[in-house]
């Protein structure tokens, strides 16, 4: 149940099939801290024609998104990104500040606004604090190589 779950929000937030014959442009790979970084980790990606794709991993974390350009400068991206800490899993959606441009190497700052899974919650539980989801924004800070 929670795989197809995983699933579907993964086949919402990453419709690689909505930007047909996108290709590979080049790989990257950036250092930082914040949801889309795994938390504190380290972020591999591949820039395409205009989204990038990436995978990163940290202490105990690891998470996959997609980020885009909306600013014609280049400067400004939106994404999303899912994840885990631990065996707590996340969600969130991300916007960036590219100080040299979305394909040039430099330092990027960014909000992201999601929140962790409560992989402990019941319906039946009796305690009322007990939330499915707790919401987060994270300040992410992070350097393109």
């Amino acid at each position: 149940m929670k795989l197809k779950a995983w699933l579907f929000i993964g086949s919402i937030l990453f419709p690689v099939s909505g930007v047909p014959g996108e290709s590979v442009n080049k790989h990257y790979s950036s250092v930082g801290i914040g949801f889309q970084y795994a938390i504190a980790g380290v972020k591999f990606g591949l820039e395409g024609d205009i989204n990038n794709y990436y995978g990163s991993v940290g202490p105990g974390a690891y998470a996959a998104g997609v980020e885009r350009p909306v600013s014609p400068s280049g400067k400004i991206t939106i994404g999303a990104v899912v994840g885990g800490f631990l065996i707590i899993p996340y969600g969130a959606v991300n916007i960036n500040y590219h100080l040299n441009g979305y394909r040039n190497k430099g330092w990027v700052l960014g909000v992201d606004a999601g929140g962790f899974f409560n992989p402990f919650y019941h319906e039946n539980t009796e305690n009322d604090e007990a939330k499915r989801i707790y919401s987060l924004v994270f300040v992410n800070l992070g350097y393109k190589f």
